[in-house]
């Protein structure tokens, strides 16, 4: 199987179609490979990871007018959770303009052949001109069935003319709800990943809490403020 490369540009619907297999193939290839820079989740029963919990938890402090809990963990934490959105988005930008650029030239050459069409269409409602000065010499009956086989040729044409702009029309609307298809399920994979990154802090965080809360350090609600997002939490359990 050849290996599908992204054309060097995209003008025809052959390179359109290209340009859709590419981003379908790097889209797969993403899902295969989600970078998490994740830091191990503390268990009491892996004597490491039960000190690094024991010294991150004794790190945490509690306003007690809010809540929030500021804690040099969770700060470093949130910034690699925020670090892998943003090599996210790096990664899928590429994908993102590719799939746009394809939704453009689809849009545009649709709205032309659109104009197109409504032309050909009306050019077959037109009447038929037949020039009849080099059968002028020939019986009336004659004339009258040469100009009959001319007007029925001539709007034949105009007919399949019209046909084949149809058919044109008809192959890039396809692509082009292939294209938007294309681009929804980008962002919906950006968005994905997001929550995937942001659901895997959460967990983290929510442990370390716990931790932090088997120690005293701090009571619920535990409010945590940062470029993830606000969240307020009622309860962390203390076991476990």
């Amino acid at each position: 199987m050849s290996k599908v490369k992204k054309p060097t540009s995209i003008t025809t619907i052959k390179e359109c179609e290209e340009a859709l297999e590419w981003i379908d193939l790097e889209l797969d290839k993403l899902d295969r490979n989600i970078r998490i820079t994740s830091r191990a989740i503390f268990s009491p029963k892996k004597w490491t990871t039960a000190i690094s919990g024991i010294l991150w938890s004794k790190q945490v402090k509690q306003k007690t007018s809010d809540h929030i809990c500021n804690s040099p963990f969770l700060s470093k934490l949130e910034g690699s959770a925020r670090s892998d959105q943003s090599l996210q988005e790096i990664q899928l930008s590429r994908v993102m303009n590719t799939a746009k650029e394809v939704q453009a030239v689809c849009e545009e050459t649709c709205s032309r052949l659109s104009g197109a069409v409504n032309e050909a269409r009306a050019a077959v409602d037109q009447p038929v001109h037949v020039d009849d000065r080099n059968i002028s010499a020939l019986p009336e009956a004659d004339r009258e069935a040469i100009k009959q086989h001319d007007k029925a040729v001539q709007v034949a044409k105009r007919e399949a003319a019209a046909r084949q702009v149809e058919s044109e029309l008809s192959a890039w609307t396809a692509m082009q709800t292939r294209a938007n298809r294309m681009v929804n399920r980008t962002s919906e994979a950006l968005e994905a990943r997001h929550a995937f990154t942001a659901c895997n802090y959460e967990v983290l965080s929510d442990t370390h809490l716990k931790w932090a809360a088997r120690r005293g350090n701090v009571q619920p609600p535990y409010n945590l403020v940062g470029v993830l997002g606000t969240r307020n939490v009622d309860v962390i359990e203390k076991e476990g």
